[in-house]
């Protein structure tokens, strides 16, 4: 993928030149259509997403049944990097709210992200990472 000569996503645009250009060939850039599930609890992550517009709500099933709405994610974050670290399946729901489009790479490619110099890991997984640990007490940190 061509990335565009100013990115919008912010944790795209914070790595290293070197690190963007290893994963630049793995980005495919997509839709964000409202009310899109790009990930349901239970399931194996498929994608990554980075999105440069637009805006995902992720949400955590209740014991009760009830679903609560923990995050939104937009153009300074990602969706989807814990399944990088292994710990799938899903263990949120993350919808489309707010139409938008986003880069995206396979969850599955964990050798090109884990390649990334330690700092830039370290920035793409801090914040959904203890975002998930808070709200997860039971999650490895």
């Amino acid at each position: 993928m061509t990335l565009p000569a100013e990115i919008g996503n912010r944790l795209l645009a914070a790595l290293p030149a070197a690190d963007l250009d290893l994963l630049a060939p793995e980005l495919e850039m997509v839709a964000l259509d409202r009310d899109a599930v790009v990930s349901q609890a239970g399931d194996q992550t498929e994608h990554v997403l980075f999105p440069h517009s637009g805006a995902i709500s992720v949400m955590i099933d209740m014991a009760n049944g009830q679903t609560v709405a923990s995050a939104a994610i937009g153009r300074e974050g990602a969706v989807g990097t814990v399944s990088v670290l292994g710990l799938s399946p899903s263990a949120v729901t993350a919808a489309v709210r707010a139409a938008g489009i986003a880069s995206r790479i396979p969850a599955s490619d964990k050798a090109h992200v884990l390649s990334l110099d330690v700092g830039s890991r370290l920035g793409l997984f801090r914040g959904p990472r203890s975002a998930f640990s808070t709200l997860h007490p039971n999650s490895k940190s």
